[in-house]
């Protein structure tokens, strides 16, 4: 059901444009989710640290990646396809609950950061940016003890 799958340093996981089939678990490392654009500029919307699940936008309609998921260093992650998740999800109501709670923690601070954009300076952002990365990384590594 699970495969384990190891990606070096700059290992692309998946890339934009390519179809949408598999929920990712992240054990070890770091994966940086974003965008690059024709003029080369790069958006970073996530980075992510050990015990988070990424791709699940597949769970629920997503045909293609709209974003590229990048290894920010060796990694180690577990891979299950779209559609066996989805018969975890129907046979085990407490799964679909958190995984409704993990997208709705991401739409929520996806909501803080355009709030951000739009009322806060330059110097405001950069303190919540680095605020925000401190925590994570702090959760992160809670997480590995």
């Amino acid at each position: 059901m699970f495969t384990l799958k190891h990606c070096i340093k700059q290992e692309v996981i998946f890339e934009a444009g390519v179809a949408s089939q598999a929920v990712y678990f992240l054990i070890k490392g770091i994966v940086k989710i974003g965008a690059v654009y024709e003029d080369g500029r790069e958006v970073i919307k996530h980075v992510l640290y050990p015990m988070a699940m990424f791709g699940e936008l597949s769970l629920v309609g997503e045909e293609r990646r709209q974003d590229t998921a990048i290894a920010m260093e060796d990694t180690q992650l577990y891979i299950i396809k779209a559609e066996a998740f989805r018969k975890l999800m129907q046979t085990n109501p407490d799964l679909s609950m958190r995984l409704l709670t993990l997208i709705g923690n991401r739409l929520r601070r996806t909501e803080s950061r355009l709030e951000s954009l739009i009322l806060k300076d330059a110097r405001e952002r950069i303190i919540d940016f680095l605020r925000d990365s401190a925590l994570k990384q702090a959760n992160a590594s809670v997480t590995r003890c």
